[in-house]
């Protein structure tokens, strides 16, 4: 710690004289000029921003992880100080993810739609679009539709709901060129009934509902399906 040291000593009656003026000047002047004042020279707590000239601190004179949470304004960061690709996924807010159960082998002639078997997820989210969609599991899965081609009236349906309310209505159809008495299918991949919804923040619950337009002998079935729900 640079230590400022003046030690002339006068008795009663002893002249001061300009040399000893100079001398005390010169130790003044090397002292803030040369030596200079350190931190241990400055009283803890001593200076507030009031003595800091504007915009005189740069990043250069921050201890490396000195700055917290704790001493940043809220609200102070906007997306034009990020670095482009500086924030990768570890650095992102969990995003909502449900996956339901297996639908097992359900079946439905219904004309009114009915539940698919355990095919319904509650999820909060963020704000961000949610995807809905249908996953197969390690048994066989597969969604197979069946249609009436005497009637030309089968219409297969499943629809998406979020909680009460109906967001997706989605028809599988087979039209059969020159009809008869016969009922006529086709076999699809589990992932081919999906949606997106555009909602806010907030815990819904999404579930699947079918059913057969013209009812029996149309049908419909979901074999070892589950529903997924995740943000976008």
């Amino acid at each position: 710690m640079p230590t400022l040291s003046i030690t002339k000593a006068y008795a009663d009656g002893d002249i001061l004289l300009e040399s000893d003026l100079d001398e005390i000047r010169d130790a003044l002047l090397t002292f803030l000029n040369t030596t200079k004042i350190d931190a241990d020279n400055i009283q803890a707590d001593a200076i507030d921003g009031s003595l800091i000239a504007d915009d005189s601190i740069d990043s250069e004179h921050y201890v490396a992880g000195s700055i917290d949470n704790e001493h940043m304004a809220a609200d102070s960061i906007d997306s034009a100080q990020y670095v482009d690709g500086s924030i990768d996924p570890v650095h992102l807010a969990a995003l909502g993810q449900q996956l339901s159960s297996s639908s097992g082998a359900f079946s439905t002639v219904s004309a009114t739609y009915v539940d698919v078997t355990n095919l319904s997820v509650s999820i909060t989210t963020t704000g961000r679009p949610v995807m809905l969609m249908l996953l197969g599991t390690s048994s066989n899965s597969f969604i197979a539709t069946g249609d009436n081609t005497s009637d030309d009236s089968g219409g297969n349906l499943f629809k998406f709901l979020r909680d009460s309310t109906g967001i997706c209505e989605t028809q599988y159809r087979i039209v059969a060129s020159g009809g008869g008495a016969s009922t006529i299918g086709s076999v699809l991949p589990p992932s081919c009934i999906q949606h997106v919804d555009i909602v806010g923040a907030g815990t819904y619950t999404y579930k699947l509902q079918a059913k057969s337009a013209a009812g029996t002998p149309d049908y419909i079935q979901v074999n070892n399906c589950k529903l997924i729900a995740y943000e976008l």
